[in-house]
């Protein structure tokens, strides 16, 4: 038979390829985020060359993650 037999020491030892799985299947879990309409966020602005992050506010919401933000009274 092909098979490795089981020992006392065997049985205690965890399984370390099931213990790593497990772990990495914890951490690829997606974080949704809810934004309601007039709530203040950060977005990631393209329009200006010294800073990245804008604070706007929602104004509708189009899906599960895409929403009209204002950013200085412009969608």
């Amino acid at each position: 038979m092909k098979r490795e037999l089981q020992t006392r020491l065997t049985v205690m030892k965890p399984d370390l390829g099931l213990t790593i799985s497990q772990r990495q299947g914890s951490d690829q879990t997606p974080l949704t985020r809810k934004c309601l309409v007039g709530e203040k966020v950060l977005v990631l602005d393209f329009r200006r060359y010294t800073g990245k992050w804008a604070e706007g506010t929602v104004t509708r919401i189009l899906g599960p993650v895409t929403y009209h933000v204002y950013v200085d009274d412009q969608i």
